[in-house]
């Protein structure tokens, strides 16, 4: 028999009673919760990162800011210093790779603990003073660079070598030393130092460091520095292209 007040299940429960809209009659619209946390807060950005207390990645620097640290580094050693200098800015100096005044220059910086800014303003301050022409009828280091020739800075790296060598079995001081090496960016300072080195005879050699023994590379140098003091050197097309090769062999590094 069946329940005669049966028992509405929660499927059958009448809904809530609602007040229709009364202009049209329709069912009023169904509202959500306010999108708040309680006390009016403002709601969470869904897209957030989680706030797990891991830091941020720095953002990456801009080229500008990338620039002024560059400035303001002090390389490691003095030949970490760059030359930020156009192309057009090195030929009117001159400059040529591992060239000598560069070198002491760059030695100077790094003493003094200067950054790399300072030798970029020097240099531009250097290249502006050449392109105003305030260097003419003075040292011109591409005229001396062509008055030795081709192998120009092998030459004046060879002159430099002699002055280390003199200064380190103690032939000369500080300051003689000094005065050797201002000679060798001209023309004819190197052609001094080398007429001086062949009137000095086996003391005009650069020696082979104590307690080492020639070998082929010393032997490659001795006939390259022979052959760059020959008097048919920049006189005798074939012997000077043949002495060129010699010391580039010898000096992979040099010019």
């Amino acid at each position: 028999m069946s329940d005669p007040n049966p028992t509405p299940t929660p499927s059958s429960a009448p809904s809530p009673a609602t007040n229709p809209d009364p202009t049209t009659g329709a069912p009023p619209a169904v509202t959500t919760p306010a999108a708040s946390s309680e006390g009016g807060e403002p709601p969470t950005d869904p897209n957030a990162p989680p706030a797990d207390g891991q830091p941020e990645t720095p953002p990456e620097p801009t080229p500008e800011e990338a620039a002024a640290a560059a400035r303001a580094a002090v390389p490691e050693a003095p030949d970490g210093y760059a030359i930020n200098l156009s192309d057009d800015a090195r030929e009117k100096l001159g400059l040529t790779d591992g060239d000598p005044l560069v070198a002491e220059l760059s030695k100077f910086a790094h003493a003094q603990g200067k950054p790399q800014g300072w030798l970029d303003d020097v240099m531009e301050g250097a290249a502006a003073l050449a392109e105003a022409g305030l260097f003419d009828g003075g040292f011109d280091p591409a005229a001396e660079a062509a008055s030795l020739g081709e192998n120009a800075e092998g030459r004046r790296r060879e002159v430099e070598l002699f002055a280390e060598s003199l200064k380190s079995r103690g032939d000369i001081d500080d300051g003689m030393f000094g005065e050797l090496m201002s000679l060798s960016p001209t023309a004819n300072g190197v052609k001094l130092i080398e007429k001086m080195r062949s009137l000095m005879g086996q003391n005009g050699q650069i020696p082979t460091p104590s307690g080492a023994e020639p070998n082929s590379a010393d032997a490659l140098k001795a006939k390259a520095q022979e052959m760059a003091k020959d008097p048919k050197y920049g006189r005798d097309r074939q012997f000077t292209a043949e002495a060129n090769a010699a010391w580039a062999l010898a000096y992979p590094g040099a010019r």
